[in-house]
């Protein structure tokens, strides 16, 4: 991971893209309301560059659970703004599983309106059983202090990993902006899934840092 970290870093100062991290521990890995590892360590890498009206970006993200799971994400898109409010994201992403062995790709297309409270709906696909997936979710951020915000994010979904089932939930962050390129966050999330073999309410807190170097790199 590090080399992976390292490559991203020489290629956002050749390029002047930006890039973002978020490193941070999570209680529980949660995933369509389903937990996939507990007491986890997890790093979201991303760049993107504009180029008109598009914004190409590549992800990677990085699972490491005291469970011995652990699990690599790679995903590569592009956002379009369709209008002032309204954009587009689609692209695809890569799932590998260490502990399985297996390997499954995720092609997506989401549209995210901007307003008071942001809607957006997501559509996907995983290969894994090639049924769609879907989720709705809806942002509102509301600034606390001058460096405190809170961002809330209700979502309703449905998945299908052999049985077809639908849950929803509700994640919280509280981000504080220690500066222009450096946040500490601390945050959690509850999902109930319906008509699912487990219908248990499961649940996660997080904590950690998110770090982005494009305002480093233009004052270069």
């Amino acid at each position: 991971m590090r080399r992976i970290l390292l490559s991203l870093l020489l290629f956002t100062n050749l390029f002047a893209v930006e890039f973002k991290s978020s490193n941070y521990y999570s209680k529980n890995y949660l995933f369509d309301a389903q937990v996939y590892s507990v007491n986890t360590f997890i790093s979201e890498n991303s760049i993107n560059h504009q180029i008109g009206d598009f914004i190409p970006h590549f992800d990677f993200v990085q699972y490491q659970g005291l469970d011995q799971y652990k699990e690599s994400d790679f995903g590569f898109g592009s956002e379009y703004e369709l209008s002032e409010k309204l954009n587009l994201n689609t692209g695809s992403w890569y799932y590998y599983y260490y502990s399985i062995g297996d390997h499954y790709f995720e092609p997506y297309l989401s549209f995210t309106y901007d307003w008071i409270v942001s809607p957006t709906i997501y559509f996907s696909v995983i290969t894994y059983n090639n049924t769609p997936r879907a989720t709705i979710s809806f942002d509102y951020d509301k600034d606390i202090t001058e460096k405190l915000q809170l961002n809330i994010k209700p979502v309703i979904g449905t998945a299908d990993y052999d049985t077809r089932y639908g849950y929803y939930g509700i994640v919280f962050i509280f981000d504080y902006s220690v500066n222009k390129n450096l946040i500490f966050y601390f945050g959690g999330e509850i999902d109930k899934p319906f008509s699912s073999p487990d219908n248990s309410i499961v649940y996660t807190y997080s904590s950690g840092i998110k770090i982005s170097l494009w305002n480093v790199l233009n004052s270069i």
